[in-house]
């Protein structure tokens, strides 16, 4: 296949059989299963018997797909919904990602073996996130007993140099799988402390650009599971607002474990419903929220006077029993206010890593 309208032709006629997943996810249908796995996977293995190059199959997907995002937040002009809408399409986006991507290492395992240890290492990292190191039986003796699962998100970082930092700051043996700046790295360490050092390394060397990641460890057999636990914290951390740092599960238990305990999330969606079925109330908590608890920004924000915000906040502590001018009060309505978003869908079980491709 070559650099020609053709190739870039059937590159839209692959992508658009991937499609029906974003336009699913972004309606609030139920859009994955075991099935739809393997149809997609399927697509990135026939892809590369074609000849054709990873790269552009997966920005031909991610401009088709974020058109349709887009048009998805058109409808949707509130915050909350937003939220939701881009939790949605990120967790499509992980999802059809690594199964493109493993479908097009399996048509090329024969060529992947001969491009050297660069490639090799990353179609490592990819089979341990997706659980498929049983068919990598030649590297297999460089699968270490247990890794640093660590999901990244950076904001104005070049992409070279994010994955340039891991490696440098990382222990022999790390693993990237990496596009613009965010994506999975492992990291063959003995504890999330050390893990948590090289981050905050990482952090350091890329300064002053934002690096956000979220680290746990596993043995090598539960990485698949590792990466769900950071996915769902870094989108824990990203509904929060908080700042550029290392996040780890403790970080955000009382949201991390919501997530999972539907009582308890029934809970705080009793607690913050009021709140969020009232415009007024919701859009300041919003503005709240956005600016730290500021009272004058928040009210600046909305362009009302100080006294409609101590009104509207009165009446949220009124409601709720939770005071936003005390920082316990205030911590509780934004982890509630993150949790109705969180949980108004299916929970997020992917990191939103749509721009990952081949390094």
């Amino acid at each position: 296949m070559n650099e020609t309208g053709t190739a870039v032709e059937s590159a839209e006629a692959f992508a658009r059989r991937v499609l029906p997943v974003y336009t699913a996810a972004l309606a609030g249908d139920s859009f994955w299963a075991a099935e739809i796995a393997a149809k997609v996977r399927q697509v990135g293995l026939l892809w590369a018997r074609s000849g054709g190059d990873l790269d552009v199959l997966l920005d031909t997907v991610n401009q088709m797909a974020g058109e349709l995002m887009d048009s998805a937040l058109r409808d949707h002009r509130g915050l909350q919904r937003r939220c939701s809408v881009l939790r949605r399409f990120g967790d499509a986006c992980g999802r059809v990602a690594v199964e493109l991507l493993w479908g097009f290492r399996q048509a090329n395992q024969d060529a992947s073996a001969s491009t050297g240890l660069s490639r090799s290492s990353r179609d490592l990292a990819l089979a341990l996130l997706a659980g498929e190191t049983r068919q990598l039986r030649s590297a297999d003796d460089r699968i270490a007993l247990g890794y640093a699962v660590v999901a990244v998100r950076t904001k104005g970082a070049p992409a070279n140099a994010v994955e340039s930092a891991f490696q440098w700051c990382g222990s022999p043996g790390t693993l990237t799988l990496l596009r613009n700046g965010r994506g999975y790295v492992l990291i063959p360490v003995h504890t999330e402390q050390e893990a948590a050092r090289v981050c905050e390394r990482v952090a350091v060397a890329l300064q002053p650009h934002g690096v956000w990641t979220a680290v746990t460890w596993v043995r090598s057999a539960q990485v698949p599971d590792g990466r769900q636990t950071v996915s769902d914290v870094l989108a824990l951390v990203t509904t929060l607002r908080l700042p550029p740092g290392v996040y780890r599960r403790q970080d955000v238990l009382l949201e991390y474990a919501a997530m999972r305990s539907p009582g308890t999330a029934r809970a705080f969606r009793r607690l913050i419903e009021p709140v969020m079925t009232s415009d007024a109330l919701r859009e300041t908590l919003e503005a709240l929220i956005a600016e730290d608890g500021n009272r004058s920004r928040a009210a600046e924000r909305l362009v009302i006077h100080r006294s409609t915000i101590d009104y509207r906040l009165d009446r949220i502590e009124q409601l709720t029993g939770q005071s936003p001018g005390t920082l316990p009060g205030m911590r509780t309505l934004t982890s509630a206010y993150a949790l109705w978003s969180l949980s108004e869908e299916e929970p997020v079980r992917d990191f939103d890593f749509a721009e990952l491709g081949r390094a």
